[in-house]
């Protein structure tokens, strides 16, 4: 191969690079849930999905469904594509002699503080009680285990377990404070790659909907990797000397520089006394003291029911199950398998459950035992049940044990 076509490869990797490097910066500033996404998405990107997808038939309805893989997601993600390959090909056109070199800084600057972004708020939810902040709520626990999906197995599983919840939060934070610094984005950028591929796995096999952003969240940190191709080479695969450590992304005047310094270490102090009073500690101490006594709360099992007129007492079906969490409402479970929330007012100190219509019911506690009276939806009820705890549970009653004589798998 000689001088020329060598030439001619290393262009077309520069000229890819550049596509990447377009593709990274058009993604960023299409995020909606970044402080400048609020208008780039949705009078910007929005309006142009939209047309693209009704060129070829695709009709596109609204979501804020929570879901992050919808018909909407993967078109834009399509048109996003198609923007970067236009600007690419302008650019190509118009100037070939653009540095790649100071795309690379800026590149790699937003997409380290990218990074840092969303590992801090995904990494916070999880140090505090947020992303599964209640653990298993008494309708998973009532369920029976082949009827959870697998996005629920997951979240069961994520939530049963609070230190092990905290400890993958504190993975993500870490990755964060490490990519805060120039001489430890190396350690930031692999622990980033490893944090994200785990979550982009488990969004995988358990039919996640955020399989697209963490992906990209992935994506963003192999291109972080990228920039220590060198040193992760030489380091794993060779016994020559490694180079010195290089300084990517944008450079301040030194002045500039100790001002951001300071700014950053006092942002990782806040942030690690955060995680010191964190639910392992003063957050569950907090979240303790702040819960009421209800009387009423937990699964009731009904052992018996009675519905004078049962056909119109809500089409006929049967209570089952009522899952009480606090005095404003009530799931109530069906013998057909379906269940409703009721917005209901619990007064205690009368003992009556009020849904502020034609619903009137009065309850008394028993030694074991719960007996509701009253009229509710045009019938009368006589319910009688017994109430279940979280902690009667044996998920949650099971514990922690160093010594198991034989193992305890049911």
């Amino acid at each position: 191969m000689d001088s020329t076509e060598l030439e001619k490869g290393y262009s077309w990797a520069q000229r890819f690079e550049k596509l990447v490097i377009i593709y990274l910066i058009t993604y960023v500033a299409a995020m909606q849930m970044t402080p400048w996404g609020f208008v780039t998405e949705p009078f910007l990107f929005k309006p142009i999905t939209k047309f693209l997808a009704g060129l070829i038939g695709i009709e596109i309805t609204g979501s804020g469904s929570g879901s992050g893989d919808t018909t909407y997601d993967y078109c834009k993600f399509v048109t996003l594509i198609i923007i970067a390959l236009l600007i690419w090909f302008v650019l190509q056109l118009l100037s070939k002699n653009i540095s790649i070199e100071k795309l690379r800084k800026y590149s790699f600057t937003i997409a380290r503080y990218f990074l840092i972004y969303f590992l801090l708020i995904y990494g916070f939810s999880k140090v505090f009680p947020l992303q599964f902040r209640d653990g298993l709520s008494y309708y998973s626990l009532a369920k029976t285990f082949g009827e959870t999906s697998p996005m629920g197995l997951l979240w069961n599983f994520m939530a049963h377990s609070r230190p092990f919840t905290f400890f993958v939060g504190v993975a993500e934070v870490s990755a964060g404070i490490f990519l805060i610094f120039r001489r430890t984005s190396l350690i930031g950028s692999l622990l980033s790659c490893a944090v994200m591929f785990n979550v982009f796995l488990l969004n995988m096999c358990f039919d996640v909907p955020v399989k697209l952003f963490s992906a990209h969240l992935l994506f963003f940190s192999l291109y972080l990797l990228y920039f220590y191709k060198v040193r992760i080479y030489k380091f794993l695969l060779t016994s020559e000397s490694i180079p010195e450590m290089a300084s990517y992304g944008i450079h301040w005047s030194k002045e500039a520089e100790k001002v951001i310094l300071i700014l950053k270490r006092i942002f990782v102090f806040i942030l690690v006394s955060l995680i010191i009073g964190s639910p392992l500690g003063l957050g569950d101490f907090i979240s303790s003291n702040k819960k009421e006594n209800f009387e009423l709360e937990g699964l009731h099992n009904i052992i018996n029911f009675e519905g004078y007129r049962k056909n119109k007492l809500l089409d006929g079906k049967k209570w089952l199950k009522v899952i009480f969490r606090n005095n404003i409402g009530m799931n109530i479970l069906f013998d057909d398998e379906t269940k409703e929330y009721i917005t209901v007012n619990i007064d205690t100190s009368e003992n009556t459950i009020d849904d502020g219509s034609d619903g009137l019911l009065h309850y008394n506690i028993n030694e074991d035992t719960i007996q509701i009276n009253g009229m509710w939806k045009g019938d009368s009820l006589s319910i009688r049940s017994i109430i279940k705890l979280k902690e009667d549970f044996l998920l949650n009653s099971r514990g922690f044990h160093w010594i198991n004589e034989s193992p305890f798998n049911r």
